[in-house]
């Protein structure tokens, strides 16, 4: 989820979905929460946005990834020995 600021709103944008249809709720983290769920640095994570393999988006000054860009970058990992 997006932490945006301090107090109750922070705790309110920690439980609220980012928009989208019904059927499907996105949910977005920052950078930080990114690279602990990932066990990356933030200079890895925010070399892989500026190579185009991890998508993010900018809400002000913060850096979001949506849980399914999250996803769709580690699915296209390479494997071990592959390249």
């Amino acid at each position: 989820m997006v932490s945006i600021s301090t107090g109750k709103a922070k705790e309110a944008a920690l439980n609220r979905d980012i928009g989208e249809p019904a059927q499907s709720k996105l949910h977005a983290q920052s950078i930080d929460q990114f690279c602990e769920s990932f066990g990356v640095g933030r200079t890895t994570a925010y070399d892989q946005i500026k190579l185009g393999r991890l998508r993010a988006l900018k809400v002000g000054n913060r850096t979001i990834i949506t849980d399914r860009d999250a996803e769709e970058w580690l699915r296209n990992l390479p494997e071990v020995g592959k390249r």
